[in-house]
């Protein structure tokens, strides 16, 4: 099959964009101990056991968006969820979800947002809604690791440790009531055999790129199927990562789904070049050869710590989430060293 449009140029245009999309996000991935949103892997595994005494139409979970406890009822039982120094915090009933707007604990991570507000854990609520459903969340220290590992951890941190108990104090009806859970250090996976996985298929894709000089047709295939791989699992992962953090509440799925537009439309243009690599066309390797480079840097690339920590933000097993990782960053990374490998022409055959 006769190429129209010259690897040269689908390398050069790979590598500026590619290059391009990791300088620019270097600079905005600094590391901090709670971040906002979802962390990509954490060492820490927050368990809801349950609430104590039970009580019906009331469900607990912990998400990690934003490291936080979701409490939500059938619209019977009114709950009321009580701060670090026991005063109320939350009301979630059948008139939706509030928050007490003189309760110190909303603003622990707010500095000087209680003195603003006048809070005082004597002082007597004041109610603000906060939704029409009832359903609240909110980051809630009691049920997070703070601080370095325990001596126990360090000691042995190939075991899995529970490092803390944690009850969070709520009243049911007026009846008092706790949510029970407990935190645990998970062993951290081997990030070398990680590494070393991505390398490999980085340099299987090189070495197919250079085979590819004068079989460009299997080229075509080559190309077409790593983008395949690379659209799918980029959607799969957002796909995965939503399903587990998302609220359960009409919109909520698509509004979760759009605050990862650019992830999920760089995962559909791999697809859609993948296919018209396939038919032939040359804007379906064009497609490829950018998309490729970038959805590593950008969907990759960030996620890196799933290969160095135990804990990843879905609910499947996280094996399951470092082969995506593997598959996204080393397959876009891959395209980009399979073009550029490739875009050395043959030299002509020797004369009779």
């Amino acid at each position: 099959m006769r190429e129209s449009l010259d690897p040269r140029r689908l390398a050069r245009a790979a590598a500026a964009l590619g290059l391009g999309g990791l300088l620019a996000l270097l600079p905005g991935t600094p590391a901090h101990a709670h971040p906002a949103g979802i962390q990509a892997a954490v060492d820490y595994q927050t368990t809801v056991m349950a609430v104590t005494p039970g009580a019906d139409g009331l469900r607990v979970r912990f998400v990690a968006d934003g490291s936080q406890l979701e409490l939500r009822t059938d619209g019977r039982p009114t709950v009321e969820v009580l701060g670090y120094d026991g005063e109320p915090m939350f009301r979630v009933g059948p008139d939706g979800a509030w928050r007490n707007e003189r309760s110190p604990s909303v603003y622990v991570d707010i500095p000087g947002g209680a003195a603003r507000a006048g809070a005082s854990p004597r002082a007597e609520p004041r109610w603000q809604r906060l939704t029409d459903r009832p359903v609240v969340r909110w980051p809630d220290h009691r049920s997070v690791w703070h601080g370095s590992p325990p001596p126990p951890v360090l000691a042995d941190p190939g075991r899995v440790h529970r490092v803390l108990d944690w009850h969070v104090r709520i009243r049911v009806d007026g009846q008092p009531a706790t949510i029970d859970g407990f935190v645990e250090w998970l062993p951290r996976p081997r990030a070398d055999a990680w590494w070393l996985a991505m390398i490999v298929l980085v340099a299987a894709l090189t070495a197919m790129g250079v085979a590819a000089r004068r079989r460009p047709a299997r080229g075509r295939w080559v190309l077409a199927g790593t983008a395949l791989a690379v659209g799918a699992g980029t959607i799969a992962y957002q796909m995965l990562v939503v399903t587990a953090n998302a609220e359960a509440a009409p919109g909520a799925f698509a509004l979760a789904l759009l605050s990862r537009g650019l992830h999920l439309l760089l995962g559909a243009a791999l697809l859609g070049g993948a296919a018209a690599t396939l038919a032939g066309r040359d804007f379906g390797l064009f497609l490829v050869a950018v998309g490729g480079p970038l959805t590593a840097f950008v969907a990759g690339l960030p996620n890196v710590a799933l290969f160095h920590h135990a804990v990843a933000p879905v609910t499947v097993n996280p094996v399951w989430a470092r082969l995506i990782e593997v598959v996204v960053l080393g397959g876009g990374t891959g395209v980009l060293a399979f073009i550029l490998a490739r875009s050395r022409r043959p030299g002509p055959s020797p004369s009779p």
